[in-house]
């Protein structure tokens, strides 16, 4: 077996710990009432063999399973209604797994318009199936109708899943200095000024709706939720809506807030949950438009300013960027040209051109500061701009370069070792005189071929300008 495909009991003893207390808080809240039939294992369960497919093995389901029967035995279910009640569980969690693993990672962790209606249908297909078999329980338990306990059981679920998972999928990648509280807190209190009316707008409406009353009075915060969906991150909304929903539940079942209805009748409980779902899903479908539309956007933007191959700045960016730098500190401007590079692509093909390429960025970057900025201008011509208190220090940085470009060889993937050369032609802008890029450009193009004559692999230098 290959290193990392088997699970650490560390892992396995996390999923039992959680889905343990997650059983745990589901069976104590039954007494509360039938809005207090909270039951998050499941949901809790199939989000983190999602969101963490590695923790899906064998032993992963086995821990779980473990944990369901394990709890529900320490409180005393018999073990017919025990095994029958966590079959039920795994069924509709492994149903739930089955259909979202269908799909690839974007549109499973809420990053895509599609997610939303993902979601909804994981949702209705796990808890269709779990309540399908664990209304057999409730029927042997306590002498109801298959119906009213197969509603029951799926109204909850569904709400649970649609409440609960999308915390889970949009939870950043866990650092060791950076958890997903922190970031949570961080995101949501940026731009404090603007986000503040945002706050205050839902602070308000949940707190008109416990002095309201009435059926209404859950739904009051829907547009705050949509307001925060366009303006906050994915998973601060759904930690937001997942509060919220756990808060209706319990402010209900505790009659903080009087809906109007009566929570001992079946169909008003189902009601009011299915009503909770709907809440849920709004904010959820926006939160996850809004963030494939600026996943899509920062990838415009992405794709605009860097070079595709090479990953250093695009000629425009490269333009845009240096004019600035232009106006901020005394700047030596270096243009080369790899040597003989048509001759790469001849002999070994574009794909060993493209190798090249790669292998000259990551040397001539070796070379650089963080402050430097390095361009592709177009096919195997490249750019430096670099802040340099002198002539000395700007031919000592191109001569550094001839030499590492000279040294480093450059392997492609079927074996074929590369070799190459650059020409350097550098101009320095006068600390005195300002100075246009496109001038600066001209100069050292003149210098790079005066190089390229001269039998290249080497450096052309340029006097200071004394005008523009």
């Amino acid at each position: 077996m290959k290193a990392g495909t088997r699970m650490v009991p560390l892992e396995c003893g996390l999923i039992f710990l959680v889905v343990g207390l997650a059983c745990f808080g589901g069976i104590l809240s039954r007494e509360a009432g039938y809005l207090a039939w909270i039951w998050p294992a499941n949901a809790i369960l199939l989000s983190m063999f999602v969101r963490f497919p590695h923790m899906a093995r064998p032993a992963g389901w086995v821990a779980a399973g473990v944990a369901f029967l394990a709890v529900d035995a320490a409180l005393g279910t018999s073990w017919p209604a025990n095994l029958l009640l966590n079959l039920s569980n795994l069924s509709g969690i492994a149903v739930g797994y089955w259909i979202y693993m269908r799909y690839p990672p974007d549109i499973r962790l809420l990053q895509r318009p599609t997610s939303a209606l993902l979601l909804v249908g994981v949702s209705l297909a796990a808890g269709f199936v779990t309540s399908a078999l664990g209304a057999v329980v409730s029927v042997m338990l306590f002498g109801k109708t298959y119906l009213w306990a197969f509603a029951m059981w799926s109204s909850s679920q569904i709400t649970n899943y649609l409440a609960l998972m999308p915390f889970i999928l949009t939870l950043p990648a866990w650092k060791y200095k950076s958890l997903g509280l922190q970031s949570l807190v961080a995101r949501a209190m940026s731009r404090r000024y603007a986000n503040l009316g945002i706050w205050a707008a839902f602070l308000g409406s949940c707190a008109l709706g416990v002095v309201m009353d009435g059926p209404g009075a859950v739904m009051l915060p829907v547009p705050a939720l949509l307001w925060m969906a366009l303006a906050f991150p994915l998973f601060t909304t759904a930690s937001i809506v997942l509060a919220y929903v756990l808060w209706s539940q319990a402010a209900m079942s505790m009659g903080i807030i009087d809906v109007g209805v009566n929570l001992q009748d079946a169909k008003s409980v189902i009601s009011l949950r299915l009503g909770l779902t709907l809440l849920a899903l709004g904010p959820l479908a926006v939160a996850s438009t809004n963030a494939s539309r600026t996943k899509l956007l920062q990838e415009l933007q992405r794709m605009a300013t860097y070079d595709s191959l090479t990953g250093i700045f695009g000629r425009a960016a490269f333009l845009r960027e240096g004019a600035d730098m232009l106006t901020r500190s005394p700047t030596v401007l270096l243009l080369m040209d790899i040597d003989h590079f048509k001759s790469i692509n001849d002999r070994f093909g574009h794909h060993a051109g493209d190798a090249a390429l790669l292998g000259f960025c990551q040397a001539v970057g070796s070379e650089l500061s963080q402050t430097d900025l390095f361009g592709r201008l177009g096919g195997e011509e490249f750019a430096i701009l670099s802040s340099s208190a002198s002539q000395q220090d700007a031919l000592a940085l191109a001569q550094r370069i001839c030499r590492k470009v000279e040294e480093t060889v450059i392997v492609t993937d079927d074996g074929v070792s590369l070799r190459m050369t650059v020409s350097i032609g550098v101009v320095t802008a006068s600390p005195t005189v300002p100075q246009r890029l496109a001038e600066l450009l001209r100069r050292a193009d003149e210098l790079l071929y005066q190089a390229k004559a001269a039998g290249r692999n080497q450096v052309k230098l340029a006097p200071v300008a004394q005008s523009s």
